[in-house]
């Protein structure tokens, strides 16, 4: 049962509608490191990843997706995201250099890149974004994706392109993989 508008807990039920976690209810980011692999000690990026809150299914990247997809608000629940990642980069970044990697679904890429773009206009000029374009659905609309990935790269973002597994509901096909070689990613 897809969840939409409330989540349930072992405690008992606990009442979040969706509409309240993308309008400043506990929606964050974290942020995985890429370390270095020659020193083990420098820091070259973080990755954005989003979450809700602790403790909650709405904790989960995967029903947060799942939810807003249900609810046809996709790209608010990315825009959140974005929006929060940029944020927090600049804040982080104390004026030095600092490289953010997001993620971006396919829908959001072709159907409201003008709000990734517009939030994108914003950032710090130190704040380096590299996007990775989710691979699910990848193949729905192969030229829009590959036309956001353009329009991206104007926006002065980078394009990364990762060939991975993924076990959820919607496995990742031999389709899929092989965009990731037509959106000639500037990192894999």
């Amino acid at each position: 049962m897809p969840i939409q508008n409330s989540v349930t807990v072992a405690a008992g039920r606990v009442d979040v509608p969706l509409d309240a976690l993308l309008n400043g209810g506990g929606l964050h980011c974290v942020y995985q490191p890429f370390v270095d692999l020659d020193t083990g000690y420098s820091v070259l990026a973080h990755e954005a990843l989003l979450r809700g809150p602790a403790n909650t299914p709405w904790e989960s990247p995967v029903v947060l997706l799942q939810a807003a997809g249900d609810a046809g608000r996709l790209v608010d629940l990315e825009a959140c995201s974005l929006r929060d990642s940029l944020r927090q980069a600049e804040n982080q970044s104390r004026g030095r250099a600092l490289t953010l990697f997001v993620n971006i679904e396919p829908s959001t890429l072709t159907q409201r890149l003008d709000v990734v773009l517009e939030l994108l206009a914003g950032r710090a000029e130190q704040v380096q974004v590299v996007v990775e374009i989710t691979q699910r659905a990848l193949a729905a609309d192969l030229a829009g994706v590959l036309s956001g990935a353009e329009k991206l790269r104007a926006a002065g973002c980078a394009i990364v392109g990762r060939r991975r597994r993924t076990y959820d509901r919607d496995l990742v096909t031999a389709a899929a993989h092989s965009l990731v070689g037509r959106l000639t990613p500037d990192l894999l």
